[in-house]
């Protein structure tokens, strides 16, 4: 571009030729306007979606705190051992079928015998369940003992904690024998000293005893030839299971594998009582467009043993009704008083045909019991479990009546 010089002066001209190159300049350092950037957002997590549902705020009294009317076929029996009688019956129909042990459970899975439960769907969420799940080592369930063997992955690792255990076992000793010289020589006036030391004088005591049960178990069973193959056998059919269930796999080595596996394991449930479960959450998400929140599908017997330290509600009777797969809990602590009598009244309806038992438990939750074939177990079955026996005279008289 030229620069006009006519009829200016030599400062005038300096100074427009100045202000050009500021020109010039300003706009070779302006910074250039971003281009708007288009971000999608990103598609919500539907397992978060549905907790979230299930725990959303009713704006109203929920559970245990709601104002329900609980059918009467799901409160408990004037006989309250009916209940549990029920379920009972239904497991010897199985002919003892259930898993005392997760290895055995692992085996049933196997053998397609229970059926696992997706962690969410449209209509349901497993909420909690496992969450009492340990990282320790299967076991094996011995009948003699009612007791759990450890199972190792080879005789090294067992001869390993074998020592360890040895070695606590005199160190319990070695506590209790100063525990017990310290009390002797405390006065009998410093009661609340001497209370407290024989408090753990026989928590060291119990320790010991339980410790040297555990020795003598390991040993009969690692170092009997045929008990050790049988224990080894086991742990192998485990193994299997676990390098490629549902194309996950688990290494059963490492600790919180091995509390995984457990969680998965106990996601699993008879094909039956599947039916009803999703047959109930399919009614109650039409209603109320929720997820049917369940806490508890199978349980093995080792779990449930675990269970009964710390929740007097799980059953300790012969035939635990969890552990025939047949049972589930559905969890009602969010749900408002409309959600929970709709409930109620969907399994009142299918207790009274005959294809459930159930009962409103008073911790928030309410325990279905699908009857294998969709009938209930005949009286006899149910007297017998309960440890009814038919009085003779009874019998008698009733068949001179008929005759």
């Amino acid at each position: 571009m030229a620069i006009v010089r006519k009829n200016l002066s030599p400062g005038a001209v300096l100074f427009a030729t100045m202000c050009a190159l500021g020109a010039l300049m300003l706009a070779a350092c302006a910074k250039p306007r971003p281009i708007p950037l288009v971000v999608e957002a990103a598609a919500p997590d539907p397992l978060i979606t549905a907790i979230s549902r299930v725990e959303e705020d009713r704006g109203e009294a929920t559970g245990r705190l709601a104002v329900v009317q609980v059918p009467l076929e799901l409160k408990h029996y004037g006989d309250r051992r009916l209940f549990l009688a029920v379920q009972l019956a239904e497991g010897r129909r199985l002919n003892k079928d259930v898993p005392r042990d997760f290895t055995e459970l692992a085996e049933m899975i196997g053998a397609g015998r229970f059926v696992e439960m997706e962690r969410f769907s449209d209509n349901h969420l497993l909420y909690g369940v496992g969450e009492k799940a340990t990282d320790g080592l299967f076991t094996h369930y011995d009948a003699a003992t009612n007791g759990d063997v450890p199972l190792y992955p080879g005789y090294e690792e067992f001869r390993s904690d074998f020592i360890k255990l040895t070695l606590s076992i005199e160190q319990l000793k070695t506590e209790s024998a100063q525990l017990e010289r310290q009390f002797r020589i405390t006065d009998r006036r410093e009661r609340a000293k001497r209370q407290a030391l024989l408090r753990e004088i026989n928590r060291s005591r119990k320790s010991s005893v339980a410790a040297e049960k555990n020795k003598k178990v390991l040993d009969a069973f690692y170092n009997d030839p045929k008990r050790y193959k049988e224990l080894t056998s086991e742990y192998r059919e485990l193994t299997d299971l676990a390098a490629g269930l549902g194309g996950r796999s688990y290494d059963l080595t490492k600790g919180e594998d091995r509390r995984q596996l457990r969680i998965r394991l106990l996601s699993f449930i008879r094909p039956e009582a599947r039916d009803v479960l999703l047959e109930i959450a399919a009614s109650y998400k039409t209603k109320f467009n929720r997820p049917l929140p369940v806490t508890s599908l199978v349980r093995s017997g080792d779990y449930q043993r675990h269970l009964r330290e710390t929740n007097k509600n799980a059953a300790a009777n012969v035939i635990p009704p969890h552990t025939t797969g047949l049972a589930f809990d559905i969890y009602d602590y969010f749900m408002s008083a409309p959600e929970q009598d709709y409930l109620m009244q969907e399994i009142a309806r299918m207790k009274a045909s005959g294809r459930v038992e159930a009962l409103r438990e008073q911790r928030d939750h309410i325990h279905v019991f699908a009857f294998a074939d969709g009938r209930r177990p005949d009286d006899a079955s149910i007297s017998q479990a309960i440890g009814k026996k038919q009085d003779t005279r009874a019998r008698k008289n009733a068949k001179m009546r008929r005759t």
